[in-house]
């Protein structure tokens, strides 16, 4: 015997809470965490939890960065972070430094005086790559976090010297990593802040290396980023959720206490992918749902009924297919040219202001692209 016990994993990408759900509840009165009132049992019954925090907690405005889009969450997040066994927040994320180094470090410390977990990101690159192990029923596990870089991902990466997140440029680099890693525990987690926003699809190079670091030892990637939910494949034995989308991000102010920006209708959908392994993993296989739903006008979490459930199961498996079906390079070359032309078109047409009393100037654009 191992000494394992069957153990319960949660797995979601961006996590900010913040924005005009934050006023929603200070205006009336509400518990910071009144939105995820709903899921709070399904979070509670997890051992851990690994989540994309997206953003600093305390963000000033007058440390931040030159950049339209600055996110920060409250520091009652960390009631939601806590209500697992166990937590880890990524933080190689292009938010991370959204506020600074010293909004990071005050983040960290944080997040360590509740117990929280967190990996990807820290004062010198060293830091940012260390990785996390976890004791918990009887596994030894492993996580390792990276970001990506490119359109529409420019973090700020960790170099001698300075603060910043944990970089995925180098592929050699993190399947050594995780290599390595693999000889010390049971299990090898990923998390990765990666990919093309607002694509349902990941690109062929993310497929190559997700599959390369399974080969190496990984047996969980969770990826991030896109703002949109993609497929999650099993690759020799292992699980990849290319991108999670959200477990919570409601609109929020642009910069320079801007218009409020309203992600576009399918970024207001948020997974939770739940994977419960046996103790005697790998000989015995492991079982792998999904809690899914929307965000509703008052900003909450609301779980999908049975038939709307059924139906976001059918699409998480339809947006598999074409991994499925071979030949994935020339599918991802024909889908980004297609998705690149939808995409020019969406930006430039001129958003629509809906006037409300509470929130006097939110975009909305246009629901084209759900």
């Amino acid at each position: 015997m191992n000494g394992r016990k069957n153990i319960r994993l949660g797995f979601a990408g961006d996590l900010m809470l913040g924005g005009e759900a934050v006023r929603h509840a200070l205006d009336r009165g509400l518990e910071l965490t009144y939105p995820f009132k709903a899921l709070l049992p399904t979070l509670a019954s997890l051992d851990v939890l690994f989540v994309n925090l997206e953003g600093p907690l305390f963000g000033k405005q007058a440390a931040a960065m030159r950049k339209p889009l600055l996110l920060s969450n409250h520091p009652a997040v960390v009631e939601v972070l806590k209500l697992p066994k166990v937590c880890v927040c990524n933080l190689a994320n292009n938010h991370s430094l959204d506020f600074g180094p010293e909004a990071l470090v005050r983040t960290q410390r944080y997040l360590d005086k509740h117990g929280i977990r967190h990996i990807g990101a820290g004062r010198n690159a060293a830091e940012a790559g260390r990785e996390v192990v976890l004791e918990q029923m009887g596994w030894r596990i492993g996580c390792l976090a990276f970001t990506g870089s490119g359109e529409g991902l420019r973090p700020v990466v960790a170099r001698n010297g300075q603060a910043g997140c944990a970089s995925l440029q180098d592929r050699s680099t993190a399947v050594g990593l995780v290599r390595r890693l693999r000889k010390r525990v049971d299990l090898v987690i990923n998390m990765l802040h990666w990919g093309l926003e607002f694509h349902e699809y990941p690109s062929a190079a993310q497929v190559r290396l997700a599959h390369a670091l399974v080969d190496a030892g990984a047996h969980v990637i969770a990826g991030h980023h896109p703002h949109a939910l993609q497929a999650v494949e099993t690759y020799n034995g292992a699980l990849i959720a290319y991108s999670l989308g959200h477990l919570y991000m409601p609109p929020f102010r642009l910069a320079n206490h801007g218009p409020v920006f309203c992600p576009r209708p399918a970024s207001r959908e948020f997974v939770l992918l739940r994977v419960e392994l046996p103790g005697e993993f790998p000989r015995s296989t492991g079982c792998v749902n999904v809690v899914s739903g929307a965000v509703d006008e008052h900003f909450r979490l609301r779980p999908y009924d049975r038939i709307a459930l059924q139906t976001f199961r059918t699409r998480l498996d339809n947006l598999g297919c074409p991994l499925r079906n071979g030949g994935y390079g020339k599918f991802w070359q024909v889908y980004r040219a297609w998705r690149r032309r939808e995409l020019e078109a969406w930006r430039s047409w001129p958003a629509i202001e809906e006037l409300q009393p509470a929130n006097p100037r939110v975009l909305i654009f246009p629901n084209r692209l759900s």
